[in-house]
């Protein structure tokens, strides 16, 4: 019988690998090509990619030693781009690897002209002129998938417009973009199933999802920090028909003085699935006056009044100091759950009946909010809307409510049951609930077994308003909080 033993100079052995033969060794044990770029000239980097085009195996990998690689410019020849290989890795060593654009000319890139996957990992790309856009990649091809992997993608030039690190002009099937720095970037993406954008860290930098023709299917967002969109900005900007939209524990700190938003989700055609959760949103950027509320908003949702969503959620959330609303959503939607959120000095949230509404607002907490903590808002659909077990903090100021029910215009059925909440507002508070209209719909509110609490001001603003019914109960109303 034969025993293996492991031989006593393996660790000694492991150790003096490099990482070039550790990459060549991975790259031949998986039937691919190595190719390490000679030195940091731009003619070794344009001989290596030269060298990958001219190929014959299905799969390579080019690997970039440590070392600030200067690219001036890219031309048609020394674009990416390989007759046979489908399978093709960029890999560096990590921050200590830099490619440097510094052309002025729309070459100063990586161009990508055909088909195929691509992985880029540790590798720090660093642009310091925008006269091309600041682009680094340029994808000129259908891709099956893109995946970037712990790099670094960093503007340092002069100026405050942003660079655009990839450039697609045909849709990419999967798109991953994992563990990356990204600082003064616009990330522009178009793509078809498959987007996710996780773990990353975003200075100055904003997310947008396009689609070039078709609906997204399956757009992850999750665990990204957002520090500093400025201005006008958004962070996470989905613009295209959409389903499956899961945007999830991602912290958007920025330092809007205009009217940015945190995310923006607009789409004609939203099927069905969209998840926001446990996400915190907040204007509370450097040099800001702490106690002014600016044009931002936290979280705004937009459909088409004939594309119903089937589900939305929206849970767990911090939404603070956004002037213009905390989140509006203006659509149509058969189940609109939101609940466990905290609304906070902000212009509170809105549900605005574009198309036919079913909404239940639970278990929600909203604090000192600048206009109406929560406004119901029929523009031309039905609005039937569960708000219970809510905490409302009314502030001091005379246009304050806590929960709004209105209608603008149509013949809208626009139906609320109340129950359980939680009011606490002062001497200066308008009403902590009103009903108004400037249209023709029937308003039927059923308010039951409230807890209210202040010093003045009224529970319930009267019906006002010339037109359209309302049937509204009341039961039960305690006048103490536990």
């Amino acid at each position: 019988m034969h025993t293996l033993t492991r031989p006593k100079n393996t660790i000694s052995v492991i150790k003096i690998l490099t990482t070039v033969s550790l990459l060549s060794l991975a790259a031949s044990a998986h039937g691919s090509s190595f190719i390490q770029v000679a030195n940091e000239t731009e003619a070794a980097v344009k001989s290596a990619i030269g060298t990958l085009n001219s190929l014959t195996e299905d799969a390579c990998t080019i690997y970039f030693p440590a070392g600030k690689y200067t690219i001036t410019t890219m031309a048609g020849p020394d674009a990416i781009n390989p007759t046979q290989v489908t399978n093709l890795v960029l890999v560096g060593d990590g921050p200590a690897t830099v490619i440097e654009f510094v052309g002025t000319g729309a070459q100063d890139r990586f161009r990508v002209t055909s088909s195929v996957n691509l992985t880029v990992k540790d590798i720090s790309f660093l642009v310091t002129s925008t006269s091309n856009g600041g682009r680094c990649f340029e994808f000129k091809n259908a891709a099956s998938s893109l995946s970037f992997l712990d790099c670094d993608f960093m503007f340092e030039g002069s100026g405050s417009i942003k660079t655009y690190p990839f450039t697609m002009d045909y849709d990419i099937n999967s798109i991953s973009i994992k563990r990356c720095n990204f600082k003064g970037m616009e990330l522009n993406m178009k793509g078809s199933p498959g987007i996710v954008l996780s773990d990353n860290y975003l200075e100055d930098t904003t997310f947008q999802i396009q689609s070039n023709s078709g609906s997204l299917t399956g757009i992850l967002i999750h665990g990204n920090i957002f520090n500093g969109v400025y201005g006008s900005d958004t962070a996470i900007d989905i613009d295209t028909a959409m389903s499956d939209v899961t945007i999830t524990e991602n912290q958007i700190i920025g330092a809007w003085s205009g009217a940015g938003t945190g995310i923006d989700i607009t789409g004609d055609v939203v099927t069905e699935n969209i998840l926001i959760k446990n996400n915190i949103i907040a204007n509370e950027g450097d040099g800001l006056d702490p106690v002014t509320y600016y044009n931002s908003t936290g979280i705004t949702l937009s459909t088409s009044s004939t594309a119903t969503v089937k589900r939305i959620s929206i849970i767990g959330n911090i939404i603070e100091k956004h002037g213009t609303t905390g989140v509006e959503f203006s659509g149509a939607a058969e189940s609109l759950i939101f609940t466990e959120n905290h609304i906070m000095n902000s212009a509170g949230v809105v549900l605005d009946a574009a198309g036919d509404i079913n909404a239940i607002v639970s278990t929600n907490y909203f604090a000192n909010n600048s206009d109406i903590g929560l406004s119901l808002e029929s523009s031309a659909g039905n609005l039937n809307t569960q708000v219970n077990a809510n905490r409302f903090i009314i502030p001091d100021t005379a246009a304050s409510h806590g929960v709004r029910v209105y209608h603008s215009q149509g013949t809208a059925i626009v139906t609320t049951y109340l129950f359980q909440n939680a009011f606490t507002y002062d001497a200066f508070v308008d009403a902590a609930i009103t009903h108004d209209s400037a249209g023709t719909a029937s308003v039927v509110s059923r308010i039951f077994d409230n807890v209210f609490e202040g010093d003045a001001g009224d529970r319930e603003h009267p019906a006002a308003g010339s037109y359209g019914t309302f049937d509204i109960q009341w039961r039960d109303i305690d006048t103490t909080l536990n």
